[in-house]
């Protein structure tokens, strides 16, 4: 949801941001206008439609005055990058990163068709708008479009050159999209020095910084059983050894909540959380299965990959022999993506005085504005 003219409050999952734009038609500025049009786009998972949304960023493209080029690297996924050119093409650009996919959603428990991006007000009386995708993260991308629309106005070209970067598949961890985009020449061609990426929203009239990445895991723990028919008991099943496994990582799940909520500065950079997010089993309702397997996607944050495995192990054998007592057969996980880091700041402290040198206390359309007004400033030469 989008709420407007009311700047630095995050309410209702709402984003919060002033419109300084001249009202398009009396009641709606060009750039929302477009963000409604963005949210109509249906690229929600498991089919979306990125071809649609490949076309409306050709015409905003068009329309603002910016190169476009598109690149399939896995086809049917198509990436578009807009490029905002400098003049000096030979300094290492600037990339605005965001995702055009969104989560799925349970259309039956929305009150408003999440496609159809509807205006209305809320009990607090200001006008909102309602979709999936609305944070995560369409509202992004377009107030980058709509600020370099404006900044152009005043700045025809920046010292150096603006490339946003539109990718697929960021929800379902971007293998067909940014991991495929990496690969190729034309990323190469960018001269990407610094990027944005998703952050994370926030409760104040300020845009939040990070210096690092907490990694994604997923591991799949699949156990084997006795089998036959479900009228009888029987005895060494697979889904209760799949049930003691899913216990032991509710309970390791509990200690990390509680980091949460007995040290209030703590947060989720601070923990490794874990869900249970898929359960298989079974062949039909009459047939006890033979096998069992569920997966959890956790973050271990700030370590290493080799660091994190020996946790899952250390997990289910408390109060159990040995692993194979459970009969695991599988641990497919991801390796973790590469910390990075901004201008060198490496700690929390850091990080506050870079955000005060950058002047970050801005909503996030001021804050992208300020950057562009500072690309000389950032010094990537």
């Amino acid at each position: 949801m989008l709420v407007q003219r009311k700047m630095g409050i995050q309410i209702e999952g709402s984003i919060v941001f002033p419109t300084p734009y001249p009202e398009a038609d009396g009641e709606e500025s060009l750039a929302v206008a477009n963000f409604r049009r963005y949210l109509r786009i249906r690229t929600v998972h498991p089919k979306p439609d990125y071809r649609s949304c490949s076309v409306f960023l050709r015409g905003l493209a068009e329309e603002i005055g910016l190169d476009f080029k598109e690149i399939e690297c896995v086809q049917g996924k198509p990436i578009s990058i807009l490029t905002w050119k400098g003049t000096d093409p030979s300094l290492p650009s600037i990339m605005l990163n965001s995702h055009t996919d969104v989560v799925p959603v349970f259309e039956e428990s929305w009150l408003h068709d999440p496609f159809s991006a509807d205006r209305v007000v809320n009990s607090e009386g200001e006008t909102v708008i309602i979709a999936r995708g609305s944070q995560d993260m369409k509202i992004v991308g377009i107030l980058y479009l709509e600020a370099i629309r404006e900044l152009k106005k005043s700045y025809p070209q920046p010292l150096r050159t603006v490339h946003m970067s539109f990718v697929p598949d960021e929800e379902i961890d971007g293998s067909d999209g940014m991991k495929e985009f990496i690969k190729t020449d034309l990323f190469k061609e960018l001269n990407v020095g610094l990027a944005l990426d998703e952050g994370i929203s926030n409760e104040g009239g300020f845009y939040r910084v990070f210096y690092g990445e907490r990694s994604p895991w997923k591991v799949r723990y699949t156990t084997t059983g006795n089998t036959g028919h479900g009228s009888q008991f029987i005895g060494d099943l697979a889904t209760d050894k799949l049930f003691r496994i899913a216990k032991k990582l509710r309970d390791f799940r509990f200690t990390q909540e509680l980091i949460l909520v007995d040290n209030p500065e703590r947060t989720l950079g601070d923990v490794t959380t874990i869900n249970l997010t898929q359960l298989q089993s079974g062949v039909q309702f009459n047939v006890v299965p033979k096998t069992a397997a569920f997966l959890t996607f956790g973050f271990p944050p700030m370590s290493t990959f080799k660091s994190s495995r020996p946790l899952s192990r250390a997990l289910l054998q408390k109060k159990a022999p040995t692993l194979n007592s459970y009969h695991i057969l599988k641990e497919e996980s991801i390796p973790q993506y590469p910390m990075t880091f901004l201008g060198g700041v490496r700690s929390r402290r850091d990080l506050q005085t870079a955000a005060k040198s950058l002047s970050l206390r801005f909503s996030l359309l001021q804050l992208t504005q300020d950057i562009f007004a500072r690309l000389d400033f950032l010094h990537m030469a």
